[in-house]
């Protein structure tokens, strides 16, 4: 396999606000070396990592690759791994310099695949749970999993089965703690995002009611799976609200947000906010959607005197307008007694796709609704209280050409002071700032570099793009391309590969 590197030339841009350079580093991977399914995983300052399969997508798969690359893309290490027949793989853990697979069978039996980027070595920890994890649901219910240094911890969320199993990755003991309310059946309990602090684990429940408001609670494990608490949220509340995501905030206390309306898959019609104060949990805030300022500024079609008229309707009936927005894990910064609280806004999108079948001689065409990934709109940006109280905020637009299939944080932070922060964020081939004060002044908004990264005479035929927020004032771009050229003679003819860009950003 090559790895033809390209050195590419100095790219800048000058703005009336700030001049920033945008220069790359490329290397290229050839895709037919059988193997297939590439995965790229950031690992920050400590390089990136590729995993991948041996043989053809549609055949069963037992060898699977580990390509361990440094910051400036040179291949450091390979590791191979060969699955044990009975295992599949149920989820995958990446954070900071760490990444890790985890694998069960249907005799509840599971381990850890942890590759070491210090050691350069993949580590295999085997663990067996008990009969709660096994059967065919087991497999395929696991719906969260997470690692630290001493513990790994992963969620089964079967129809009538939820459990948190907590992996002593040092003694290689199992504990299993039900996940589960006093009085209230375990198939009518929905598991939202569940998030891992250096001290808890929170893990946001729903409990749906036919034709009722469903009440929404917080259960709270420590780092060894023992329960703490389990604190219903909406007590004093008439609102519905669905998504519910954490936050850690100082002095063990927590931020929880996400999107109220009638049913989270069929819209919403705004957002909350609510805290923890000394371990107490506050009154919920709400905004509605109307009450932001220039957010109808961002909404495709969505101009004020429209959307009034469309609220105006809607009154008439006694309802809200309802939005089809869906809002991503906040990031939250310290700011003196309060807190800059940061959030994008997305639409999932949906087109129509013809299946052919044959049957019988007979042609059947069947049309089918699929999901066309996540529209990204705008960002909001806000100052609030420890009480999650608004002191002012700000809608920015994104208008990312990426539609991702998940749930993807673009914006990131690459400055913060005690006057402003300073957010970037990419795509396909250009990088966005966006600069505002601790006022809710907005000092620039703007594109500032322009990323290529090809050769003077490679003309792509066809080209897949990510590009992702990497380590300090850095980005790293791939995806695969079918290339030809003629006349470099560095470089094959015609050439399909994956390719990896760095991307610096610097003043």
């Amino acid at each position: 396999m090559k790895f033809p590197f390209i050195t590419l030339l100095l790219l800048s841009s000058v703005f009336s606000q700030a001049q920033i350079n945008t220069s790359e580093k490329r290397i290229e991977i050839d895709l037919k070396d059988g193997y297939f399914n590439e995965k790229i995983h950031e690992l920050d300052s400590a390089g990136f990592l590729i995993t991948s399969a041996e043989g053809k997508p549609n055949k069963t798969t037992n060898t699977l690759r580990f390509q361990y690359y440094s910051i400036d893309l040179e291949l450091l290490d390979e590791q191979h791994f060969d699955i044990p027949k009975g295992y599949i793989q149920n989820a995958e853990f990446r954070k900071g310099t760490s990444y890790s697979q985890l694998y069960s069978s249907v005799k509840g039996q599971f381990f850890i695949l942890n590759y070491d980027t210090k050691s350069r070595k993949l580590v295999r920890i085997s663990g067996k749970a008990d009969k709660k994890l096994s059967g065919p649901l087991g497999l395929n219910a696991i719906s969260y999993f997470a690692t630290t240094k001493d513990y790994a911890y992963f969620i089964l969320n079967a129809w009538r089965r939820k459990y948190l199993f907590t992996f002593d990755l040092k003694t290689k003991t199992v504990k299993s703690s039900r996940i589960a309310v006093k009085g209230v059946k375990t198939k009518k309990l929905v598991i939202e995002s569940p998030t891992l602090d250096t001290s808890m684990l929170y893990v946001p429940l729903i409990h749906y009611k036919p034709r009722k408001k469903p009440t929404s609670y917080l259960i709270e494990f420590d780092v060894k799976g023992e329960l703490l608490t389990t604190t219903p949220l909406d007590k004093k509340v008439t609102k519905r609200y669905f998504n519910t995501t954490v936050s850690p905030l100082p002095n063990k206390d927590i931020l929880m947000s996400g999107i109220t309306g009638r049913d989270a898959r069929f819209g919403s019609t705004a957002m909350y906010i609510t805290t923890t104060v000394d371990e107490t949990v506050q009154n919920t805030q709400y905004y509605n959607y109307a009450d932001l300022p220039n957010f109808y500024d961002n909404r495709p079609g969505g101009t004020k005197r429209r959307v009034t008229f469309i609220q105006w309707i809607f009154s008439k009936f006694g309802h809200d307008v309802t939005y089809y927005y869906q809002m991503t894990e906040p990031q939250i910064i310290p700011c003196g007694d309060n807190y800059i609280y940061i959030t994008e806004f997305f639409v999932p999108t949906y087109g129509m796709a013809a299946t052919v079948r044959v049957e019988k001689g007979k042609r059947e065409t069947t049309i089918r609704r699929v999901f066309k990934g996540n529209q990204y709109t705008h960002a909001l940006v806000a100052k609030i209280t420890k009480q999650g109280e608004m002191i002012w905020s700000q809608c920015i637009e994104m208008n990312p050409e990426t539609k991702p299939y998940y749930k993807k944080q673009f914006l990131n932070i690459l400055e913060q002071n005690e006057e402003f922060v300073h957010l970037f964020y990419a795509d396909v081939e250009k990088i966005y700032e966006l600069k505002i004060d601790f006022n809710g002044e907005i000092l620039s908004n703007q594109v500032v570099g322009k990323i290529d990264g090809l050769l003077a005479d490679d003309q792509v035929k066809l080209s897949y793009a990510d590009i992702d927020y990497w380590f300090d004032q850095h980005f790293i771009s791939y995806g695969a391309q079918r290339i030809k050229n003629t006349k470099d003679k560095s470089v094959k003819r015609r050439r399909t590969v994956i390719y990896v860009n760095k991307i610096g950003m610097g003043k």
